[in-house]
Formats: C-alpha cells, structure tokens, sequence
C-alpha cells in the first residue's frame, strides 16, 4: 500500500512539473523571422551582393570554405549592389 502511494505521488509531482515548464516558456515573438545566418543572409538582405562572417565570403551562387582556425562572427554585408554600380 505504501509504495502505490509513492507512486501515484511521483505521478502527481511529474504531471505537476511537466504543467509548470510548459506554462514557463516565453512568448516566441519572432516565430516567423528566421536568425540572420551566413545560408539565409542572402535572401533575408536581397540588396546585399557579398556577405561574410569573417571566415567565408558568400554571394548568391555559395560560399567558400572555412578556414581551418577561422572563428566566424556576426555575419556582415561586405558589397552592397549600389557598390558594384558606382565602380562602373
């Protein structure tokens, strides 16, 4: 008879934890803007013609490959397209 109470207990307090983590999780105000990634920067930032982190320069056809050390960074626009029309 004890161990049914322990276990219908341990039963109450795993329901009881599980209900309070999922009433814990924050509001997702950003569910539809994707993090800006080195893959994703292109089409996020259409007016952008090369971007890099640091580490690998990409453009819209890809990306170069990392550097065997490289620690990437925030990704930046590294040529905006009016960049590429004021060299002409």
């Amino acid at each position: 008879m004890r161990s049914r109470s322990i276990g219908i207990l341990a039963l109450f307090l795993l329901a009881s934890l599980l209900s309070s983590a999922a009433s814990a999780q924050p509001a997702d105000n950003n569910a539809g803007k994707p993090d800006p990634h080195l893959f994703n920067f292109g089409r996020a930032n259409p007016s952008c013609q090369q971007w890099s982190d640091g580490c690998r320069v990409c453009t819209s056809a890809g990306c170069s490959n990392i550097g065997i050390a490289c620690q990437p960074a925030e990704v930046k626009c590294i040529m905006p397209a009016d960049a590429q029309t004021k060299g002409q």
